[in-house]
């Protein structure tokens, strides 16, 4: 009971790190191509709210409930199974946390821009570029993760 009761905090947190982050993802994007301070502005300010309140404590949740998962499934602080799913959880969330950061700066470049009245200078698309390198990895190891708990535990 209590196994199954993790086991499904752990997919919600997995969801909802993939759902957020894939929705925070696509908002900055369109955002971002637009080139307009405003909307990216926005855009940005939308997506940390979202992180800080859904992705953040998703992955912080998510990597609680994995060690549990692994250390009542019975594999040991230091089985296989243990070792990678932590490996991949502790990647997912300092790439949420990394990813988190740079929207806060990416959010605040763009809002000086169109305070200013100017365009989104090169450090912005700078910090975007690294903003999606650290993204996608993320969104693909949750997907991973949910991807180990769809096909079982014991690998």
């Amino acid at each position: 009971m209590v196994f199954d009761v993790v086991l499904f905090l752990n997919v919600v947190c997995a969801s909802v790190i993939i759902g957020t982050g894939s929705t925070i993802l696509v908002i900055i994007f369109l955002a971002h191509r637009t080139a307009d301070p405003v909307l990216v502005a926005h855009a940005a300010a939308s997506a940390v709210q979202a992180a800080v309140a859904l992705v953040v404590p998703a992955a912080f949740l998510q990597f609680l409930t994995g060690m549990a998962l692994t250390l009542q499934a019975g594999q040991g602080q230091f089985g296989t199974w243990m070792v990678a799913a932590m490996l991949l959880n502790a990647l997912v969330g300092a790439v949420c946390l990394v990813n988190v950061v740079l929207q806060v700066w990416m959010r605040n470049v763009a809002a000086l821009a169109r305070d200013t009245g100017g365009g989104l200078p090169r450090i912005y698309r700078r910090a975007y570029r690294i903003w999606v390198v650290f993204g996608v990895p993320g969104l693909g190891g949750a997907v991973a993760i949910l991807g180990i708990l769809a096909t079982g535990i014991a690998l």
